[in-house]
């Protein structure tokens, strides 16, 4: 086998001469075809001009890498009306003109580009014997033609964050291959309009609950059937539980509260602090509510607040000033301060002793945890000098502590159908729904539309509807009067196989480029990484 034929050279080039120079295969080519073609009148001439030397980069050989030295013809062009008089042989599908590396090692650096980061890219190519830099394979990602847009009929669209919090775009997914058909610079009702409006072949348009989306799609594609997202209504449920609990919050965490007393004590400084905090989130909570009825987004009041949007949230949908907005700490002493006060108390003040004691009833923190907390009580008004006792009795288990329900969780917990709770959890969601009987009804109403979504039933969502309706809780009213907008695309996600799923796999996917580029992944780059990949 010829070395040209090994080495895939086109037809006419044959290898001279090679030699090796650090790590590096030179190999010195020539071309010796009978005649070359005019780049502009295509005539084919033989009388050559002069000749000179090419040097660009090639596919490694082995462990080495390649640079070939090729020796360039020039012609007289003989056709009397081509402008051009001499011109230079053309190798069109192994080195381009006046280009530094060849065509293969173009296509294996921006294969490269596209699977991974700029940076690891290079240092790949580095190891895989392709000499090269950052700045070339981002210069190779950029060059690559984008694939061209095919004529889907079904398409999912949801939005993602260049900025979380700040800037989003929005990505369109083919919901028949999964592979994203376009990415959008923003979210905003023109420019999805405009997407669908150049795309009327679209029939069917799986989205979420978006305002935006929703009348992008009514106004861009009226011919299409919108698909409301099924696991976005699980969500929007679950979020109508979360405000009826956040508005009764401290009257169902008053239920939930740990059934343990604590034995530490609370100084005069501290007590202070906790009512100086409580008047501060009232005077807070009388501030967003009074901005609110303004007019004030909640943007706005976070803003003239110095809060977070999430903070403005929680202060609107609570009925009252919530009596504490961090959660409660459970410590792994509070289950034996009452017996820890009784012996202080009693005089046993030996910290070896107590810590003793108490790691016999299930206590698991070091000696040195106990002494750092009781150092406070050491300090006390009247406990110096009090001789010690021994230590009372006591049985030899303490029940543990019970953290505080938090909206999260108890969301959680009232989500769950009862026989998926645990006794625990159980106990727990009876206790509060004896404070507040209404925590009942509006559960079994959700867990209603839980079922009904499951089993794609239709023809129970009227009915369920109009008891939501009539309900008299505010916020599954309000739940019950979103969804009987947005009728029409609720009904067709019931009836429908298409869903969102394809859609957030590849706002994953999109959040996973963007970390691999370290936040340089900008609208250009995003989408030369993500639509060429799948093409």
């Amino acid at each position: 086998m010829q070395a040209e034929t090994l080495l895939s050279l086109p037809d006419g080039l044959v290898i001279t001469d090679f030699y090796f120079a650090e790590a590096t295969l030179h190999l010195l080519i020539a071309s010796v075809g009978p005649h070359a073609l005019c780049p502009l009148c295509k005539s084919a001439s033989a009388a050559q001009h002069s000749s000179y030397e090419r040097t660009f980069r090639d596919v490694p050989c082995g462990n080495y890498a390649v640079q070939i030295h090729l020796t360039t013809r020039r012609f007289f062009c003989r056709e009397g009306t081509c402008p051009r008089q001499i011109f230079t042989e053309r190798f069109a599908h192994f080195i381009l003109p006046r280009a530094r590396i060849s065509e293969r090692f173009r296509q294996a650096l921006r294969a490269l580009s596209v699977v991974s980061a700029h940076e690891a890219a290079a240092r790949l190519a580095r190891l895989l014997h392709l000499p090269t830099s950052v700045t070339t394979v981002r210069r190779q990602l950029a060059a690559l033609p984008l694939p061209v847009e095919s004529q889907p009929t079904h398409i999912g669209i949801d939005d993602f964050a260049f900025r979380r919090g700040q800037t989003y775009g929005t990505v369109i997914v083919d919901l028949d291959s999964h592979h994203i058909l376009d990415l959008l610079p923003d979210r905003t009702t023109a420019t999805v309009e405009a997407w669908l409006r150049r795309h009327p072949q679209v029939r069917v348009i799986s989205r979420d609950r978006a305002g935006e989306y929703a009348q992008a799609a009514t106004r861009g594609a009226p011919q299409a059937v919108q698909v409301a997202d099924r696991f976005h209504l699980l969500v929007n449920a679950g979020d109508c539980l979360e405000r009826f609990i956040h508005r009764h919050l401290a009257l169902l965490q008053e239920a939930s509260a740990p059934s343990l007393p604590s034995a530490a004590p609370v100084s005069r400084a501290e007590r202070h602090l906790q009512e100086q905090r409580a008047t501060q989130r009232a005077q807070r909570y009388q501030t967003i509510q009074e901005l609110t009825q303004q007019g004030h987004s909640q943007q706005d009041i976070a803003q003239i607040l110095g809060i977070a949007r999430g903070t403005v949230i929680t202060y609107q949908r609570a009925a009252t000033a919530p009596a504490s907005v961090s959660r409660e700490r459970v410590r792994a002493i509070d289950a034996y301060l009452p017996f820890l006060r009784a012996q202080w108390e009693a005089g046993q003040q030996n910290t070896h002793v107590l810590w003793e004691a108490i790691c016999a009833q299930g206590f698991r923190c070091s000696s040195h945890y106990l002494r750092r907390y009781l150092a406070q009580w050491r300090t006390e008004p009247g406990q110096k000098g009090r001789p010690p006792k021994a230590p009372i009795a006591t049985p030899t288990t303490l029940p543990q502590p019970q953290r505080r329900l938090s909206p999260r969780r108890l969301r959680w917990i009232g989500w769950k159908s009862p026989t998926d709770c645990t006794a625990t959890e159980q106990a727990q969601l009876e206790a509060c729904v004896q404070r507040c009987p209404d925590l009942l009804r509006i559960q079994q109403a959700l867990l209603a539309f839980k079922d009904l979504l499951a089993q794609r039933d239709r023809s129970r969502l009227d009915r369920w509807l109009t008891e939501a309706e009539h309900s008299a809780l505010p916020e599954l009213m309000g739940f019950a009067g979103g969804i009987r907008r947005d009728y029409a695309a609720v009904a067709a996600a019931l009836e429908c196989p298409f869903s969102q799923g394809p859609v957030e796999g590849q706002v994953n996917r999109i959040k996973t480029v963007k970390r691999q580029l370290y936040g340089r992944a900008g609208l250009s780059v995003l989408k030369h990484h993500l639509l060429c990949q799948a093409a």
